[in-house]
């Protein structure tokens, strides 16, 4: 269930936009973190980027649930600039 279930070739043929199979892949259900690439979720983390904004992610690794709720058309979209401060806020705040 939370684990990549997507082949390459499936991979290659969708996604929502170019390259969103590069870093994330789908379990049942959910998109799963495939590729670490900044400050952010961990390889394995999984979780949902809703449409409207309203997400929520898990990060085994870290032991960490989040939560980001905003109502606003296309604002799952984690290539804006809100998610990257988010995910940037968020693991800046661990301390181990």
């Amino acid at each position: 269930m939370t684990s990549d279930h997507l082949t390459p070739v499936q991979k290659a043929v969708s996604g929502f936009w170019p390259g969103y199979f590069d870093t994330m892949g789908w379990g049942f259900g959910m998109s799963v973190r495939t590729r670490r690439t900044h400050l952010g979720p961990s390889v394995g983390s999984y979780g949902w980027p809703g449409f409207y904004g309203t997400a929520w992610y898990n990060d085994p690794d870290e032991e960490m649930t989040t939560i980001f709720i905003m109502q606003r058309a296309h604002a799952g979209d984690q290539r804006l600039p809100t998610w990257l401060d988010f995910w940037t806020a968020v693991y800046q705040a661990i301390d181990d």
